[in-house]
């Protein structure tokens, strides 16, 4: 059973500041804070703002299994192909050559309002649980990433490796908020706890936006 807890909660980010978090695993489904997590099974989603003010669609490409930058499977060679011409981070992964890794791109296109293109996204990550005990010190720590461009469309990479060049990929689970940004002004888009699984697989809960603030300690972030 997955679970992570949270020591002290502190107030040291310009926004985002999460309360302490606990998070289990009962028959197949998670929990975060007493929140049951929804579950992602289709290849796309709709998203948006509290306020309703930026809409969203989150597309979920397929999961391509790569070694020494090429797929593994012949049938995704075209699909890697494709994305290393359009995807400037998918062609600096597979310039990598790892040995082992597992790819999994998510498009993000405004929906509303489709005419903003001075728009940022911001990212903010926390690993909540790993079967590797050498990230133990790493479990609980928040990383806020600087915003970066979204005129319209952005995709986020979803990339990992084994720790060892030749070994096997490890169980993780990640908290991840993605914040659309005004100028000054963030609004929370999605909070994802993303599991990646031994095989290469990864698997979308999405944590309700009625119940963010069972985990966020800045109210303003939810408006």
């Amino acid at each position: 059973m997955p679970r992570q807890d949270q020591s002290d909660e502190k107030r040291s980010l310009p926004f985002g500041n999460l309360r302490k978090l606990n998070l289990t695993g009962v028959g197949g489904r998670l929990v975060l804070n007493g929140i049951e997590l929804e579950k992602i099974t289709s290849d796309s989603i709709d998203l948006e703002s509290a306020s309703r003010e930026f809409q969203v669609r989150a597309m979920f490409l397929k999961t391509v299994i790569v070694k020494d930058g090429e797929a593994v499977d012949s049938r995704d060679k075209e699909a890697l192909e494709i994305w290393s011409k359009c995807i400037p981070e998918v062609a600096r992964v597979l310039r990598n050559k790892d040995s082992l890794g597992a790819l999994k791109p998510v498009v993000y296109e405004l929906m509303e309002p489709n005419e903003r293109t001075d728009l940022q996204i911001r990212e903010e990550l926390m690993l909540l649980y790993s079967t590797d005990p050498e990230n133990d010190p790493k479990v609980g720590e928040v990383n806020l990433l600087p915003p970066k461009p979204f005129p319209g469309q952005v995709t986020d990479i979803q990339y990992r490796v084994p720790k060892l060049r030749g070994g096997r990929l490890n169980t993780k689970i990640k908290l991840q908020i993605l914040y659309v940004q005004d100028q000054d002004r963030p609004a929370i888009l999605v909070a994802w706890v993303i599991v990646s699984k031994p095989n290469g697989d990864y698997e979308f809960y999405r944590i309700p936006q009625s119940s963010l603030d069972a985990i966020l300690l800045d109210d303003q972030t939810s408006k």
